[in-house]
């Protein structure tokens, strides 16, 4: 058994001096993560026609892979069924983690932000 102090010493405790504060988990917390997702898979067919491979409807066809077998291969498989070489998976994962999220915070979370900054 450990003993463990009453109170920890002064030195490992934060100053006085800091404010406290509310941290929030992002998704399906302030925005829904699938948002997220579905704007990912929308850039990423985007990035495909850029690149000469405009195939209408990839992002449901991703969103269906998803839907079905996970997150592991949806754009290996995705790519499979679409013909197109999976040499551009690195480049669409790129894309997907990196792109600028279409997305709204969930209702009532402004407003609660913003009751939350007037304290």
């Amino acid at each position: 058994m450990v003993d463990v102090p009453e109170r920890l010493p002064r030195e490992n405790c934060l100053p006085q001096a800091v404010s406290p504060m509310l941290v929030f988990d992002l998704d399906d917390t302030l925005y829904l993560e699938r948002q997220f997702v579905e704007s990912g898979f929308r850039a990423v067919e985007r990035h495909l026609e850029s690149l000469g491979h405009a195939r209408p409807g990839a992002a449901e066809l991703f969103l269906e892979l998803l839907d079905r077998d996970g997150s592991g291969r949806v754009f290996n498989d995705g790519l499979a069924a679409l013909k197109i070489d999976d040499s551009l998976v690195p480049a669409l994962v790129h894309e997907y983690r990196h792109h600028q999220p279409t997305i709204a915070p969930q209702r009532g979370v402004v407003e609660l932000l913003d009751a939350l900054a007037g304290r």
